[in-house]
């Protein structure tokens, strides 16, 4: 017994030294917390490069509005930012109290966590709550805005129409920090889906190529897309530096806004009249001249379909 006795004491001294080389050699979830803190900054520039990097800013024809107006991705990134800048990272010893910590001054968005890495890291989740859920869109009122192909199948226009979509987001932003900086985890974030219509009726005067008698419009515009951004991972780590997310950064072509499902329509009929007494309609539904839809913007490459 007395040799068996031995043996623990010696283990209980070697463990202690142990301890004290993996201490040295493995960095601490503390150091690189402050790592995270001291680049929130950094991810509101990222939510800028997210949106330079993928036409978020380059107008959607028919509603003649942005994506990211409706999408709020910058807006997500900046409120990552500043729920970093704002934790007292005093007591914050896991990913558990890191996501608690995020929520509490961020309590609009959830932040989940799992064991993960060694160090910080956590995922975003926008709140349905947040003003992007349920933008309102109007119709574009100018032909330019409406596009139309080349030539534009309206050459004049003034319309009015407005409705409320549904932005349902189901999946969000992992993010953590390691001993080099900040970092996002690569695949697919951001996944959601716009839907929605014009619930005022799409009005105005239009002119028709060059058509030169005086016509008006009445009909609606629709929306459906599925939206969601892919980050690469060139180098294989399982970590994209935020300084690297611009150059990898792309709106993914399995799920959604590169297909044919994400489209926006403007149906009606256009009526031709002379002193307020119509003379000819056609349009969406009278099948005359046009099918429905009459004009069709797709984010399948950037396709645009319009009547001849």
């Amino acid at each position: 017994m007395g040799h068996n006795h031995g043996r623990q004491s010696s283990a209980t001294q070697i463990r202690p030294v142990v301890d004290q080389l993996e201490d040295r050699v493995t960095p601490s979830f503390s150091s690189q917390l402050q790592t995270l803190i001291a680049n929130a900054a950094q991810f509101s520039s990222t939510g800028d490069a997210v949106a330079q990097a993928t036409g978020l800013d380059t107008p959607i024809p028919i509603i003649d509005q942005s994506l990211d107006s409706i999408l709020n991705v910058r807006g997500d990134f900046t409120r990552i930012a500043t729920a970093l800048a704002a934790i007292n990272p005093s007591g914050i010893t896991d990913n558990a109290d890191l996501a608690s910590a995020l929520h509490a001054v961020d309590p609009s968005d959830y932040y989940a966590y799992d064991s993960g890495p060694g160090g910080p890291q956590v995922e975003f989740f926008p709140s349905t709550s947040d003003s992007a859920a349920n933008p309102t869109v109007s119709v574009a009122n100018t032909a330019a805005g409406l596009g139309g192909g080349t030539p534009a199948y309206f050459s004049s226009a003034a319309l009015s129409g407005s409705g409320t979509l549904s932005v349902l987001v189901s999946g969000g932003i992992t993010f953590g920090a390691n001993d080099s900086g900040a970092y996002l985890l690569p695949g697919t974030f951001l996944s959601s889906s716009v839907n929605g219509s014009t619930t005022s009726p799409v009005s105005g005067t239009v002119q028709v190529g060059s058509d030169s008698l005086p016509e008006m419009f009445s009909g609606s515009a629709t929306i459906s897309m599925l939206p969601a951004f892919h980050l690469s991972d060139p180098t294989g780590t399982g970590q994209v530096p935020l300084t690297d997310v611009a150059g990898n950064v792309a709106f993914t072509n399995a799920s959604s806004l590169q297909n044919s499902d994400s489209v926006v329509s403007l149906s009606g009929d256009v009526t031709v009249g002379v002193l307020g007494v119509p003379l000819v309609t056609w349009g969406t539904t009278t099948g005359l001249r046009v099918a429905a839809p009459l004009l069709s913007w797709s984010a399948d490459g950037a396709a645009f379909s319009a009547p001849r």
